[in-house]
Parts: structure tokens; sequence; C-alpha cells
């Protein structure tokens, strides 16, 4: 708790993310009760609530928490250039592991292998070491 306090100045700040209805493949799909047209137009409605948090943001590291959480929607979505837009954004030192990896995982998907993989390892030495293991198995994976 009191790291969350020291990094937003807030016992309990407020962090934004996107929740996907059960996608295909999982125990919970039923494309009888919604397609994925549908589960992406809700996916879609959420994302744009999150920029309104980057725009309402008065803190640069909650801008960035929602920055780093859109660019992620945006990525799921497959809007690659929007999504390192969107990164490009993203500051604070704080997230710079986390912002590191995501743009490696975009890079990645638009078949830019050495990009992913000079970010993957930039990320590697700015990470916690909780994190350290997915960017090395990530890393090694390319």
């Amino acid at each position: 708790m009191n790291r969350l306090n020291n990094i937003f100045g807030k016992p309990k700040p407020i962090i934004g993310m996107v929740h996907l209805r059960p996608l295909p493949g999982s125990p919970l799909y039923d494309p009888q009760k919604m397609g994925m047209d549908q589960i992406l137009e809700i996916a879609v409605q959420e994302a744009k609530l999150l920029e309104q948090a980057v725009d309402q943001a008065q803190d640069d590291i909650l801008k960035d928490v929602a920055r780093l959480r859109l660019s992620a929607v945006q990525f799921q979505l497959t809007q690659y250039e929007t999504a390192l837009k969107t990164l490009q954004q993203v500051t604070s030192n704080v997230w710079m592991a986390q912002k590191l990896q995501l743009q490696a995982n975009i890079e990645l998907a638009q078949g830019d292998k050495a990009a992913a993989k000079r970010d993957f390892q930039q990320a590697l030495e700015l990470a916690e070491p909780q994190q350290k293991a997915l960017i090395q198995l990530q890393l090694n994976n390319l």
C-alpha cells in the first residue's frame, strides 16, 4: 500500500482497464449470446473511457497508466500504429519497462523482430524482478 502511495500520491488510486467478454476457445464463450462483433464493440466503448481518463487525469503517472492500458487495447484490436503513437506519450520512468515490453510485442506483431528484440532487451534491463521472467521468455521466443 505504501508503494502505491509513493507512486500515485494516494493510497488507493483508480487504475482503468478493459475487460473483454469470453472469447472463442474459452469455456464461457457462447456465440448465441454474444458474437465477436459485439465483444469488440464493447471493448472499443471501454477504450473510449480510457481515452477520457487520459484527458481528464491531472496526475502524469495516472495518465501514463491509462495510456499503457489504452495502447494494450489498441494492440489487441490490431490498431498497431495507433497503439505505438499512444505509447510514445508514456513518459514516466515508473512504467518504462512495461512500455518497452508492450512496444516490443506490437513490433513483433508487425513483423519487426529486430526492433522487438531491442525493446525486449531494454525492458529486461529496467524491469522489476517479477517481470523479468516473462520478458526473458518473450525474448527467448524470438
